[in-house]
């Protein structure tokens, strides 16, 4: 093994993004090139109410994050899903602060923070064409100071297993919701995910401090078992009187809790119940319009938990929604067994 001193070299096999001048990078056995890493801002964990709200939503739970940067009081947070659409957008939003125009250089934690998670095509929050192919521009501090129309692709990385696409988007209004965010995206399975960090100047220190969050999710076998444990189904209830049912395979109640989270329309009357292949029926819930159950107008959110049940069977489960609201409604159940 020896050492060298780098110019400006791109070493996207180890850390995903150019290594700044005047670096010293190791060079192993294997020929890898191994650079010191940027220093990132303290991480934190996310408070448990805020993890919770995330994992409502079956589809960002093997995603929620885990570690944030400490900023100087509590996150807002948000949990935008959606009913319709080919393509399902689920979104994670964590804020504090509000950034600086022209100051890039203020907009590092704890001062401010802008975390957002997506669950789904993340072009559709900016109305962006995602960059492709497998490499970039050279990441280096001061690109935050230029002016930029299109996101700043910086090529392909590897951060914990996954392989995704690391791009600045440019200011707002161009990049709406994700305004000066550096963005990691990436597939897995067939859903694609994004997480994403309002940057600041070192750009090298926001980029370390977003791999830092990204290698504390779940490892992509963790977030396959998640994804198993947490069906979500969607669907059209016809108009009048009618009933949906859908079919998942649920493990041990003895074994697992689980919680129900449904999104149905605000003016809509919907009763859940579960019936097991043993012929035992769960009533999770009478009806929709109740005090538990949120409006956040156009929809109302229900979310319900139930510990370890057992006298209850696992396996195939049929999830049956009575419509007693007479207008046709979209609706959307989510089952997390933990």
């Amino acid at each position: 093994m020896k050492l060298f001193v780098c110019s400006l070299v791109r070493a996207s096999s180890l850390v995903g993004y150019a290594v700044p001048l005047g670096c010293v990078v190791l060079l192993g056995v294997n020929g890898a090139a191994r650079a010191a890493a940027p220093r990132s801002v303290p991480l934190v964990p996310l408070a448990r109410a805020k993890a919770e709200l995330c994992e409502r939503s079956g589809l960002m739970r093997p995603i929620c994050p885990r570690l944030v940067p400490r900023v100087g009081a509590a996150y807002l947070s948000d949990l935008a899903v959606e009913l319709t659409g080919r393509w399902v957008l689920d979104v994670f939003d964590l804020e504090r602060g509000g950034e600086f125009p022209g100051h890039p250089e203020r907009n590092r934690p704890p001062r401010m923070a802008h975390v957002v998670t997506v669950a789904g095509k993340v072009e559709r929050l900016a109305s962006f064409q995602e960059p492709h192919g497998e490499t970039g521009k050279p990441l280096r501090d001061g690109i935050m100071r230029r002016k930029r129309v299109a996101p700043v692709f910086f090529g392909r990385v590897r951060w914990a297993g996954r392989v995704g696409a690391l791009y600045l988007m440019p200011a707002f209004p161009r990049g709406g919701m994700l305004g000066n965010h550096l963005v990691f995206s990436w597939r897995q399975g067939h859903r694609p995910y994004a997480f994403s960090l309002h940057a600041w100047e070192p750009l090298t220190e926001s980029a370390a401090t977003l791999r830092k969050i990204v290698e504390s999710l779940p490892s992509p076998a963790e977030a396959e078992r998640l994804g198993r444990l947490s069906p979500v189904r969607r669907g059209m209830i016809r108009r009048g009187m009618a009933t949906k049912r859908f079919r998942i395979m649920a493990p041990s109640p003895r074994r697992y809790a689980f919680d129900v989270f449904a999104v149905v329309p605000a003016r809509a009357n919907i009763a859940i119940r579960i019936e097991t292949r043993t012929g035992q029926v769960l009533r999770i819930l009478n009806s929709t319009r109740i005090r538990i159950c949120k409006v956040r107008p156009p929809f109302r959110t229900c979310f319900l938990h139930f510990p370890r049940l057992e006298a209850v069977q696992g396996g195939r489960w049929t999830i049956v929604l009575t419509k007693r609201s007479i207008r046709p409604a979209r609706v959307r159940v989510d089952l997390n067994f933990r």
